[in-house]
């Protein structure tokens, strides 16, 4: 109510000066008047109002949404699993506009997701076969993505080979000083809760390096088996993240010289 009663103010006292400025006028008034060369004097106060008012926008409109945030913004299940997604605009200073809540819309396009209705800023979808699925919720020009990992049910336990040797928690290797291009396969195997291998069909594989001037993964990384580079003498961690389980081995190397 406020902006639409300044609006008229305003509108109403443009007019006014127009009027006041349509003949042409030479004269000053003893009183301070402001004389216009294409109109009539008009009143100091009456200038300052129409001034003020006219230069006057008012309160601003409400915030728009700069940028939604996602809680959780991924999630890693299996087949049946569901996941609630919750959105939280923001402003472009990063402020919650929970006003706007209601208002966020959601789609699922994923073949593998079935999304249940919304219910304000919520979004339930449940997995229903292996891969990635994603989810996106907008409202206005904002728009983000929440990204579904659906995994097979029951990882257990990980174990790193290299070979036929079980690597436990580290494993040196002794490599002559000027040998270069070193490198060992590092071999990842799945079990479930019943100590059964299980396939890496549907998992999502990552291998992880701390250090790679001491070794270093060749290729995507992708899979359960990698092949590492081993570089300089020193101690690096290597990691293997499949789905939200992770395997941490610590590969060291040591620089030989003749035979020792």
């Amino acid at each position: 109510m406020n902006d639409v009663v300044t609006v008229v103010v305003r509108s109403f006292l443009l007019l006014v000066g127009r009027f006041w400025l349509r003949a042409p006028v030479a004269t000053r008034s003893m009183f301070g008047s402001v004389t216009s060369k294409k109109g009539h004097c008009l009143p100091p106060l009456t200038c300052l109002v129409v001034v003020l008012f006219a230069g006057c926008s008012g309160p601003s409109g409400p915030e728009l949404v700069d940028q939604i945030s996602l809680e959780p913004d991924s999630a890693f299940v299996s087949p049946g699993d569901t996941v609630t997604f919750r959105a939280i605009p923001l402003s472009n200073r990063g402020e919650r506009l929970d006003d706007r809540v209601g208002r966020v819309a959601w789609e699922a396009p994923s073949q593998n997701l079935m999304s249940s209705p919304t219910e304000g800023g919520s979004f339930t979808v449940t997995a229903t076969a292996l891969g990635i699925g994603r989810v996106f919720a907008s409202l206005g020009d904002a728009r983000q993505e929440g990204t579904v990992f659906v995994q097979p049910p029951d990882l257990d336990r990980i174990e790193i080979y290299v070979g036929d040797e079980q690597i436990g928690s580290e494993l040196t290797f002794r490599i002559p000083q000027g040998e270069i291009n070193a490198r060992a396969e590092l071999v990842a195997k799945l079990f479930d809760t019943s100590g059964n291998a299980l396939s890496e069909t549907g998992f999502r594989i990552s291998w992880l390096v701390q250090l790679e001037h001491v070794t270093s993964i060749l290729g995507s990384g992708t899979g359960v088996s990698v092949p590492i580079s081993l570089g300089v003498a020193g101690s690096s961690d290597v990691t293997l993240l499949v789905g939200k389980a992770r395997k941490t081995v610590r590969i060291t190397v040591v620089r030989t010289v003749g035979g020792s």
